[in-house]
């Protein structure tokens, strides 16, 4: 599916500064400061390459834990996405680590010989990047995740939670999953699949601040 130019055009940084000193002189109040993040996807302006976001959703109060990712190609359409529970999970970075374990042993399939890899772990990042000791938690997920980028040309880089939003969706609804789901692109969940079109049209994602 093809971006709409206009809409491209549209949506840029420049387009959405000063919306809050317009809001407040219009007589509208805040408690929070609204920040414009980095626009999220699309695309990658490199054919042949896909794109792989993955997230682990941890609570804290109960300790349950869910993790999902998702496959897109260069134009911003689904190949592949999951979403599931994870068990005995110790800490978020195990989770964040076992979502990508899992997604590059499940997108095989698809051609992902150059893949850009997305988290919103800049500890995983990190680790990967310059292979830093493993933490124990870790350990085997971290050597599932080598062994499967040995032969791929492959980046991995750190991106701010809304600009993850998508894969940090699906994870969420790994929380109430009983088992492991895949789905394609007609099978995702609505909501899922209204914030993937949102990133492949280039709208803006919001960080809200509280205010001391």
């Amino acid at each position: 599916m093809q971006k709409l130019p206009f809409l491209t055009n549209l949506f840029q940084k420049k387009h959405w500064t000063g919306l809050q000193d317009i809001a407040q002189a219009a007589g509208y109040t805040f408690k929070a400061s609204i920040h414009l993040h980095h626009l999220p996807y699309y695309g990658l302006n490199q054919p042949n390459w896909t794109k792989l976001n993955i997230d682990g959703d941890f609570n804290n109060l109960n300790q349950d834990v869910g993790i999902g990712g998702i496959l897109r190609n260069e134009q911003g359409d689904t190949l592949w996405a999951f979403s599931g529970p994870f068990p005995q999970c110790h800490n978020p970075l195990a989770a964040e680590c076992q979502a990508l374990a899992i997604s590059l042993q499940l997108i095989i399939p698809w051609d992902t010989s150059h893949l850009c890899i997305e988290t919103d772990s800049t500890t995983l990042c990190t680790t990967i990047k310059n292979k830093l000791p493993r933490h124990w938690s870790i350990k085997g997920g971290l050597t599932i995740v080598h062994n499967s980028l040995k032969n791929r040309t492959f980046s991995i880089s750190h991106v701010y939670r809304e600009g993850n939003r998508v894969a940090d969706k699906i994870a969420n609804i790994g929380i109430v999953s009983q088992q492991l789901v895949q789905y394609n692109n007609d099978t995702l969940p609505l909501v899922v699949k209204g914030l993937a079109r949102m990133d492949q049209l280039v709208f803006p994602s919001f960080r809200i601040v509280q205010r001391n």
